[in-house]
């Protein structure tokens, strides 16, 4: 077993890169297209409704629906 003096620790900690998580931090923009015969897809925000939804990299949802009352 590896016995260390708080110097060691310390200086080890300091070479780590510690990664702070923001849990404020948003996703990134999406909204929900509806396709010409009623289907919707959760698409990055900005794609063109008229043209292939799955082409540009939307999910379609089936049955679950995306409402602000979920």
């Amino acid at each position: 077993m590896a016995v260390y003096t708080t110097q060691e620790l310390e200086a080890e900690l300091l070479e780590e890169e510690i990664y702070e998580v923001d849990p404020n931090h948003p996703a990134r923009p999406m909204e929900v297209v509806f396709d010409k015969d009623g289907n919707h897809w959760l698409c990055d925000k900005g794609v063109d409704p008229n043209g292939d939804l799955a082409a540009q990299g939307c999910w379609q949802c089936g049955d679950f629906a995306f409402t602000r009352q979920d």
